[in-house]
């Protein structure tokens, strides 16, 4: 994203990244990268590597959620069956 803020005279550039939450809205986070006067490839590339892990950690305890839940569920079913 490249924006100009409210009473500024450079703009700005980001990338969003989207996190999955289990059980709960997704939450978008923006990672900065540079000016425009000050954009490289290479603060681009350290920007995109951050958005990456930051996806690939909310992915992570997103699967570690979705496992507890699942197993919460089955014992659950096992007590009621067991009634």
């Amino acid at each position: 994203m490249v924006r100009l803020r409210k009473g500024g005279t450079v703009r700005d550039c980001s990338l969003s990244v989207l996190l999955p939450r289990f059980g709960q809205a997704s939450q978008r986070k923006s990672v900065y990268i540079a000016t425009e006067n000050t954009y490289t490839v290479e603060k681009f590339q350290q920007a995109l590597d951050k958005a990456v892990a930051l996806r690939e950690k909310a992915e992570r305890v997103y699967k570690k959620a979705e496992l507890a839940a699942a197993k919460a569920g089955a014992l659950d079913l096992k007590r009621q069956l067991k009634r």
